[in-house]
């Protein structure tokens, strides 16, 4: 059973939508279609609209309602990163980390997204998102909103990606790095985003101790102490 709460709010898609600022030439990925709410205000806008839906029952009813514009039956996070202009959908709790890793590996240049209310709203992962993405509230949204009604109250994003200067580079290399030894994972990272040798590279490993852990087991401390010593302290 899919964690499923449609949106049903009509002034709420329209603010979505016009949040996205859909250009003539914007292609549009919407994630989770659902019963279409969002989708019907997209298509007024334009046609050159994917959409991705995971529940394959809502797929064939949005392919029936919506047969001018491509939908696709999958799992939003399988795959490489997208390519589009503009992303927009309602994302369930349980995919949003996940989501946001693949937007850093996406070329894109806005995604409006309603959320849990508590997502980035403080943490590692707030403090690692934000050396990449502009990311701004827009509004606070009540469960009344959606149907059915969930248990916590979600809000409205907006990502704007950053042009990132090197350290961000570094960082951001070594977070998609997973299931690498830190140290193997800094070195790629470094030539990567210094353009420099792997010899070059080891010479400006950070001092720290735990450099022989798999990336996916740091701590927060333990990332708050590698970007502290790579001088990142926003």
């Amino acid at each position: 059973m899919l964690d499923q709460h449609f949106m049903i709010d009509d002034k709420l898609v329209k603010r979505i939508v016009d949040a996205l600022e859909i250009k003539k030439k914007d292609n549009v990925l919407e994630i989770g279609g659902g019963k279409g709410a969002l989708t019907q205000e997209l298509v007024m806008r334009t046609k050159n609209i994917h959409v991705i839906e995971l529940d394959p029952s809502l797929s064939r009813f949005l392919r029936q309602k919506f047969p001018e514009i491509k939908i696709m039956h999958g799992n939003a996070l399988a795959g490489e990163g997208f390519e589009y202009e503009k992303i927009v959908g309602n994302l369930p709790y349980s995919i949003c980390e996940p989501f946001m890793k693949k937007l850093l590996k996406s070329k894109f240049k806005k995604a409006v997204l309603t959320v849990p209310k508590s997502f980035l709203a403080d943490g590692l992962l707030k403090r690692i998102m934000r050396l990449f993405f502009s990311i701004k509230t827009l509004e606070f949204v009540h469960g009344t909103a959606f149907s059915p009604q969930p248990k916590t109250e979600s809000k409205v994003i907006l990502i704007v990606p950053r042009r990132l200067k090197q350290k961000a580079q570094l960082v951001k290399e070594v977070y998609l790095q997973n299931d690498k030894v830190l140290k193997n994972a800094l070195r790629e990272a470094y030539c990567k985003a210094y353009n420099t040798t792997k010899k070059e590279a080891v010479r400006h490993m950070p001092e720290i101790g735990f450099l022989n852990k798999k990336v996916y087991m740091l701590s927060t401390d333990e990332w708050v102490a590698l970007l502290e010593s790579l001088n990142i302290r926003g």
